[in-house]
């Protein structure tokens, strides 16, 4: 399922060429992929988080929407590292 979801969003931007345009890299990578990978990353990481506190919490989360913060917050901070490495 989550390998449909890539594909559904990113060959349609390769076959357009939008994905593989030599002037949209960044360390010789793709920023599209390299955005993705990465945020995947974050966002995967930060769910994970959540669940690691919750648990050392007895299953309780320790504010409202703590899950919604957990996951958003490493994609808000990468985009803000990313934002002045490309400025």
């Amino acid at each position: 399922m989550v390998v449909t979801c890539y594909l559904i969003t990113l060959l349609p931007l390769y076959f357009t060429k939008v994905i593989g345009h030599n002037l949209n890299q960044l360390w010789g990578i793709d920023k599209i992929i390299l955005g993705t990978a990465l945020g995947s990353l974050a966002f995967y990481f930060g769910a994970k988080f959540h669940f690691h506190r919750k648990k050392k919490n007895g299953d309780q989360v320790h504010f409202p929407f703590q899950k919604v913060v957990f996951s958003i917050s490493p994609l808000i901070i990468l985009s803000v590292i990313f934002y002045y490495l490309t400025k």
